[in-house]
Parts: C-alpha cells; sequence; structure tokens
C-alpha cells in the first residue's frame, strides 16, 4: 500500500492539474484483495472536462442525454507489479444527432470494450506472436477474450485494413510469384 500511495504521489502530486494535460483524472484509488488473494487497485477517474461527452463514433462533442448510470462502470488495465488494475467511471448517455444516444465515450477505452486501450492493444501484440491460449494466460483473460480485443485493436494497429477489406487497395502477389520475378 505505501508504495501505491508513494507512486500516486510522487507522480501524480497535484490530481486536479492532470486534467490539464491528458484525457484521464484520477479521483481516488482503493487496494483491496478478493477472496481468492488476488490484490486488485481500483481507480476512480473520470475524463476531462473536454472529453466528458463526446460521441464513441464520431468523436464530437454532444448535449447529455440523463445524468450519471445508478452503478459506476470498470474498465480491466494492465497489471501493475503483480496487481490487477481497475478504472471506474459512472458512464452517462449522450444524444448525438448524428447516431442517436449512445453511452459517452470514454477516453481510455474503446466503445463496448471492458478493457482500456492499452490493455487491448497489448493482447493484440502477443496475441500476433504466442499462441491465443498462451496470451490468455498472461494476461489472465478467457481464450475468446483475446480474439474480442485482437478485433478492438486492429484499427490502431493497421489502420489500411478497412481499405483492404472493401477492395479499394486489393494488390496481393503471393512469395512464390514474387521470387519468380512476377510483378
Amino acid at each position: 500500500m505505501r508504495y501505491v500511495l508513494e507512486f500516486f504521489t510522487v507522480i501524480l502530486p497535484h490530481p486536479t492539474k492532470f486534467c490539464q494535460y491528458f484525457i484521464l483524472l484520477i479521483e481516488n484509488f482503493n487496494l483491496y484483495s478478493d477472496e481468492d488473494g488476488v490484490k486488485h487497485i481500483r481507480i476512480k477517474s473520470r475524463p476531462n472536462k473536454w472529453h466528458e461527452n463526446d460521441c464513441p463514433f464520431c468523436h464530437k462533442s454532444c448535449p447529455a442525454y440523463d445524468k450519471h448510470s445508478s452503478r459506476p462502470t470498470t474498465w480491466r488495465g494492465l497489471d501493475w507489479g503483480g496487481i490487477l488494475v481497475e478504472v471506474e467511471y459512472q458512464t452517462h448517455r449522450i444524444i448525438c444527432l448524428e447516431h442517436g444516444v449512445y453511452v459517452a465515450e470514454v477516453p481510455w477505452a474503446y466503445p463496448g470494450s471492458r478493457f482500456i486501450k492499452d490493455f487491448d492493444l497489448t493482447v493484440a501484440w502477443f496475441a500476433s506472436y504466442l499462441p491465443r491460449s498462451t496470451t490468455s494466460y498472461f494476461m489472465r483473460v478467457d481464450w475468446e477474450t483475446v480474439g474480442r480485443c485482437v478485433n478492438r485493436a486492429l484499427h490502431d494497429l493497421e489502420p489500411e485494413h478497412s481499405r483492404r477489406l472493401d477492395g479499394l487497395v486489393n494488390i496481393g502477389i503471393d512469395e512464390t510469384s514474387y521470387k519468380k520475378g512476377h510483378k
């Protein structure tokens, strides 16, 4: 517990000034152990004022549709020294003129995800080099969750992928043809 307090007091001496530069404001944190003996740190946070009412699809600022939900939403983060990190925030809905009523975007997670973006990107990186079962073991997630994390992170890892799927840039030469000199 002492190391956690030292981390937040050294790195974030003034949490209220933290939101001026970053998109996440840390309000509070709680360190606890679950019934299995696994340690968790739950960080209560919120987006800064500029990103509070953003649409998850067009990223435009929209008017609020209702107040915060009754229960806070929790996103899983990357482990920190063997401690499971969770980010907690009470989400609310916004009304976008283009897309309708949706839950406001949180800048640290992909829409519809219960993991932060760094977690999804790390799982996708592991999955590109390791089997899915090994990735799920090291990241402490379900086997099927690895595929969902890869799908969410695919746009950040390979932004031109959507154009190739549409057939706009559908150029492909296999290795054998290339070695024979075909272009």
